[in-house]
């Protein structure tokens, strides 16, 4: 794989850009699919304004809307954009976060406290 940004980093499941015209979460369905072969339903259930300077002369500085979507099947990631995919529990992905953020995209490691916390707010709903 080679990527402009974050070459061998473990990131969340797949990013994009909606394209003139697209609505985000049609831009969410289809990345997800070009990137990893999934599809399923997603829900919007937050948006953030993230920047960052991520290397290589680069400043990421966007609203970012993030998805949560479910999916029990075969992921068929593109090489192009994918080197190695897996699994993992969020509290051990929060743990790893914490000790091996080198492993992890800018990104990721911005988003992740907001996720947790949409979950225990949701679990406080339930």
């Amino acid at each position: 794989v080679h990527k402009r940004t974050f070459p061998g980093i473990w990131a969340n499941t797949c990013c994009g850009h909606p394209r003139p015209g697209e609505i985000p979460e049609a831009a969410a369905k289809r990345r997800l699919f070009e990137e990893l072969g999934i599809r399923c339903e997603l829900d919007r259930k937050f948006e953030f304004l993230y920047q960052a300077d991520v290397g290589n002369g680069l400043i990421e500085h966007e609203l970012d809307a993030v998805y949560f979507g479910r999916f029990d099947g075969t992921v068929q990631a593109d090489p192009s954009e994918v080197s190695a995919t897996r699994w993992m529990r969020m509290n051990d992905l929060a743990d790893d976060l914490s000790t091996s953020p080198q492993r992890y995209t800018e990104w990721l490691k911005v988003c992740w406290p907001r996720v947790m916390d949409f979950f225990r707010r949701e679990q406080l709903r339930a």
